[in-house]
């Protein structure tokens, strides 16, 4: 092999026939592309000198694209490693797959920790889930170095992989390799998105949801107009979309303003459903003795509770919608159980408009 046989215009064209001769022509071409990108990759930051702001969470998809080139290369030597015959598994683990694996976890742990932190910050309920994914791929990066010491080869290689590539402040190598810190918050089970802070709103033809400013005993109130509209073959509806951790029995209590059954004949009716079940039709009145009236006086509103169930946790959508008018809904809070009592309620869920 002369030394003018790989020229500059030439370094490319090396790591193909490398790969033939050490794991045969089938795939050969992989091999060469995943040890191109993984020495790319790593080049552009060392390992060991990474950090949770190193790539832009918020710029450009940056963080995204960096984790997705990583699981791309990672995937395709994951596949080669299972196709190859035994007797060349632990060279292609030592050579390719750890290389490409051990730099995309710690890429991947990086950007998580990076992430958590900045979704704590925002009080985002995702920040607890970053902060275990964290944990995850700290293990993973462990066992992965302690597969290389022990079982490849069958130990022939043991501690070479002791070296810490975690935690660099300087370029004294750390003792061991420390997690990066990880930021969790305080999730409350329920959901609570103010009657005001819908996620969309639909009007009907002749009726229309609005916002009352600064009436009702925390932010504002949603009210149907034109106030003495009654309701044809569509009513006007709001939706709040959120996340629940629970499934089965949920109660949604609703505070509306302590209206009168000012229509004769008619309540004090809303519909509460969830998602697509059928509206369940609720009526604020529907308990209206002399005592129910004084409560509401004091309080100065009315809380009507309706129950459903959903199969499943995750995103749901509540909907609300109008049947009677004059009903004017100040507060929502969604709760699968434990809600601790309080006058004004549980103060408001994160949200994002």
């Amino acid at each position: 092999m002369g030394s003018g046989r790989w020229t500059h215009d030439r370094l490319g064209a090396f790591a193909r026939p490398w790969a033939e001769r050490e794991f045969g022509p089938a795939y050969a071409s992989d091999i060469a592309d995943i040890l191109a990108k993984y020495t790319k990759y790593s080049g552009r930051r060392k390992p060991d000198l990474l950090e949770p702001e190193t790539f832009s969470l918020v710029n450009y998809g940056e963080a995204d694209r960096i984790v997705a080139e990583w699981q791309a290369i990672t995937a395709k030597a994951e596949a080669i490693y299972r196709a190859l015959p035994d007797k060349a598994r632990d060279a292609f683990f030592q050579l390719v797959l750890y290389p490409a694996k051990g730099s995309a976890q710690v890429a991947e742990l990086y950007i998580a920790a990076g992430r958590n932190r900045l979704y704590a910050e925002q009080g985002r309920a995702a920040a607890n889930d970053l902060a275990s994914r964290v944990r995850e791929l700290f293990r993973a990066d462990a066992d992965l170095s302690w597969n290389y010491n022990h079982v490849m080869a069958n130990g022939k290689w043991d501690h070479m992989m002791d070296q810490t590539h975690i935690g660099y402040t300087s370029w004294n190598d750390p003792p061991s390799n420390p997690m990066p810190e990880v930021r969790e918050i305080e999730i409350p089970r329920e959901a609570k998105m103010e009657a005001a802070h819908f996620t969309s709103k639909t009007a009907a033809p002749d009726a229309r949801w609005e916002e009352i400013a600064d009436y009702g005993r925390t932010l504002s109130s949603m009210t149907v107009f034109p106030a003495s509209i009654l309701p044809q073959h569509e009513t006007p509806a709001l939706e709040y979309r959120m996340y629940l951790f629970d499934s089965g029995t949920i109660k949604v209590n609703a505070t509306v303003a302590p209206t009168l059954n000012f229509v004769p004949g008619r309540g004090l009716r809303f519909a509460v459903s969830f998602d697509d079940q059928p509206p369940q039709v609720v009526d604020a009145l529907a308990q209206n003795t002399q005592k129910d009236w004084e409560t509401s006086v004091k309080d100065s509103v009315r809380v009507v509770t309706s129950t459903h169930h959903l199969n499943s946790p995750g995103y749901h959508v509540l909907k609300i919608r109008m049947v009677d008018p004059g009903i004017v809904l100040q507060k929502i809070v969604v709760d699968p159980g434990g809600v601790k009592p309080s006058y004004l309620g549980p103060p408001e869920s994160y949200h994002r408009f």
